[in-house]
């Protein structure tokens, strides 16, 4: 089986993630995290993000904007994409595993970007 060098964004993110959960469990994570249900909603609150705009690279690039020298992306978990896995074994029998993972998803504010 291949191992997969999991990216600094990546542990960066889970790293915030598993900080969020444990404060949740324990009680803390006070009356702005009230609302915030999913994951990505509690990353947006822990970033300050409530009601700002923020798209993708790609998404500003589309809009015709581009990324100002310098800004720092706000990363959250993109939505889960598919995928399938086949394993063979002796007898020639194959096996096939579906499966969904989690990428990072980088985003920037209006405030980072700026028009081309």
């Amino acid at each position: 089986m291949k191992k997969y060098k999991t990216s600094p964004a990546k542990l960066e993110l889970i790293e915030i993630c598993e900080t969020l959960k444990l404060a949740e469990q324990l009680g803390k994570l006070g009356e702005k995290y009230q609302e915030a249900h999913t994951m990505n909603q509690k990353l947006s609150v822990y970033y300050n993000l409530d009601g700002v705009i923020t798209g993708t690279f790609k998404m500003w690039k589309d809009k015709g904007y581009k990324i100002k020298k310098g800004s720092k992306s706000y990363k959250f978990w993109s939505n889960p994409i598919k995928a399938k896995k086949t394993e063979a074994n002796d007898k020639q029998e194959t096996k096939e595993n579906k499966y969904k993972f989690f990428n990072v998803a980088c985003v920037f504010t209006a405030d980072q970007v700026k028009k081309k």
